[in-house]
Formats: C-alpha cells, structure tokens, sequence
C-alpha cells in the first residue's frame, strides 16, 4: 500500500510540469483570441469614424458649392430636391445619425444622468429646451436619448424602403452628455419656493454599508468623501451609489423604474403545447362556415364588405373599356399581327388545362388528414 502512494505522488510530481505547461498554454491561446476581438472592435470602430468623417467632410463641400452656386446664380440657380434626392434632400445620411464611439480607454466610469430624468439642453439648435431622458445611458458613445427632441429625418436605406414605403421618416437623435444638465426642483436659496434648477455639475458619493470596510472593498481615489469613487473589485462594475450636488449636503434621487406588470397564472390555464395544436384545417373543396354566416358577421351593406352587384358593375364598366380598346387595336393590326395572334390563341387551346379536378382536391384532402392524424398520434405518444 504505501509503495503505491509513493508511486502516485512520484507520477505526479513528474506530470506537474506537464500540468503547467498545459495551463499556461491555455491562458495564451485565450490571450490571444481576445487581444484578435480587441483588435478587430478597434478596426470597425475607426472604419465608423472614418466614414461619419467622409460623410461631414462630403457634406461641408457640397454645402459650400451650393452656397457659391446661389450667391452667383441668383434665380438661375439649379433645384437640388430633383432626380434622386427628390424625396430625400436634406434628411441626414444613416452613417452620419449615430454618434461615433468612444474608445474603451476614455469610457466614463459614472454617468450622472438615467432613464427618467429631466434634462436640459445647453447647446445645439435644441438649446434651452426640456425633456425626459427616453432611455438608458449608451456606454460606447457616452450619449442619451431624449423624448421629443432632436427630431431629424434619415433617409432610409434601399431595404427599409419597401417594407415602409417612404423614403426618410423622423428618428431622435441621440446628445451627448456634455450637451445636457439635470433639471431637479430644489428650494430658492432666497424666497425658499421649489422651481426648477439647473444642475452644473454631480458628484459620485459610494453607499458603503454598515459596518463595511470602504478601503477593502472599494478603490478609494484621493480627496474628500464626497470624491470617493466606489469600484466595487468583486463585481469589477461601478456601483450606482448616490448623487451629491459639490460643495452641499443635496443628495439627488434616482428615478425609479415603473415596476413590470405581474403575470397571473391560474390552475385552469391552457397549457402551451396544447394551445399550439392545429385542431382545424380548412378543407380545399368545401367553405369552412356557411356562405350565409358572412352576412352576421358583417352588416351586408357595409363600406369594408366587397359587394357581388357593386362588383360586378365596376366589372362590366372595365370589360366595355377593354372591348373598346381592343377594336382601336383591332383597326391599326396589320395581317402579319393578326395571323400571329391567331396561331398564339390557338396553341393556348391545345395546351392541356392544369386546373385541378375534383378528384385531385378530394385525393389532397384526404392527404391532408392522414397527416393530421399522423401527427396528433405521435403527439399522444
């Protein structure tokens, strides 16, 4: 027994090396491919850059030349709003609506402005304006939406175009941080009423908890409590704590998010699966209700219901219109074109029909619940 201990340890303290080597090797190759995904997030971030500056770059010249071109030209001056950009001359382009990344190295630790809060803008054609932050703080470009402002129009690309059928259509654009404030009511320093003010500048204060040690769980940075950074280095995020107004005791709520609506479940619930059971098919040769049923259904005179005799005279209306260009046809055809149209017609008769008979719909129905049946029995089983 102990010479078979003595075996194991000796295996492996020989395999240890092996063991390390093995462990180091792995680290590398993880090293590796994130230092790959680093680099290639670097290389699409400039290529954006690169484009949204091509972009303004095209934009200020073409705006230059046009001015030129007006100056010079006076009412003899070209339309612009013609030929391609008749429907999109002036929405902005979809590279230039987003604004450009910032590098992970200069991302903000702490954002002092949420979802909820009201802000105002401080520069812009917006300034001086107020409105609701409409979502939360976008990290990568350090910007936020606000609800009503900033409205531009974007000229949508080819793909968006057929399913919306429009050319452009108004989109927010997002601001960034520096180009906003928080709006809070506070009391006047002078006749104590709450208005509305304008908060230059918020500081992060950490909520440490009773008894916690502040220098074992937080990175303190030098300075003042009030200019504690708290960097919890367990979860390696920043902690929301709370904002402080510097050089007061303000300490400026968070707005909360509206709870979501409870899901109520009953014990007579119908389940998912059975709930997604096909348990009526359509058959193809008779109607699924009475032809009668449409008329309870909807009123028979109703402007949404497509009438049979309304119909059939707008019907009667387009075939006299046919029949009265195909004589005006008829009277400028040459006999070449007659004799050619006369072989066509008679080689779509002698075509066989491909309409399906009874008996081929009748054969698909019975196809169809074979397989219906085929696959509720499996679902039994």
């Amino acid at each position: 027994m102990q010479k078979a201990i003595e075996k194991v340890v000796r295996r492996s303290k020989n395999d240890l090396p092996n063991v390390r080597r093995a462990k180091i090797n792995e680290v590398k190759k993880k090293t590796k491919i994130q230092s790959k995904l680093t680099m290639e997030l670097r290389r699409n971030r400039e290529d954006y850059a690169r484009q949204i500056t091509g972009v303004f770059k095209e934009a200020r010249k073409e705006a230059r030349k046009s001015f030129k071109e007006d100056w010079e030209l006076g009412p003899l001056a070209p339309r612009r709003d013609a030929g391609d950009r008749l429907n999109t001359y002036g929405a902005i382009d979809p590279i230039a609506y987003r604004l450009p990344e910032v590098k992970e190295e200069g991302w903000t630790k702490w954002f002092p402005i949420a979802e909820g809060d009201r802000v105002v803008v401080m520069r812009g054609r917006e300034k001086g304006k107020i409105g609701v932050v409409s979502d939360d703080f976008d990290e990568t470009r350090e910007s936020v939406t606000v609800s009503g402002l900033n409205r531009h129009y974007v000229a949508l690309p080819h793909n968006m175009r057929e399913t919306n059928k429009q050319d452009i259509a108004p989109f927010e654009r997002a601001f960034h941080i520096d180009d906003l404030r928080l709006v809070f009511p506070l009391p006047d320093p002078i006749t104590g009423k709450i208005r509305d003010t304008i908060i230059d500048k918020l500081i992060h204060v950490p909520i440490v908890p009773e008894g916690g040690n502040l220098k074992r769980r937080y990175a303190v940075s030098k300075g003042s409590l009030a200019h504690r950074a708290a960097f919890d280095l367990w979860k390696r995020e920043q902690e929301r704590g709370l904002r402080l107004i510097p050089g007061t005791h303000t300490v400026i709520p968070w707005v909360e998010k509206a709870a979501a609506p409870p899901e109520f479940h009953a014990d007579n619930d119908t389940p998912n699966k059975l709930r997604d059971q096909v348990t009526f098919e359509p058959s193809l040769i008779h109607a699924p209700m009475p032809l009668k049923v449409i008329d309870e259904l909807r009123n028979k005179y109703s402007k949404f219901r497509a009438r049979p005799e309304y119909a059939a005279k707008l019907a009667a209306i387009e075939a006299k219109k046919e029949a009265r260009e195909a004589r005006a046809i008829a009277m400028m055809t040459t006999p070449r074109q007659a004799l050619a149209a006369l072989n066509a017609a008679k080689s779509a008769e002698a075509a066989p029909s491909r309409e399906l008979n009874e008996a081929q719909l009748a054969k698909i129905g019975e196809l169809m619940v074979q397989a219906r049946q085929r696959i509720s029995s499996e679902a039994r089983s």
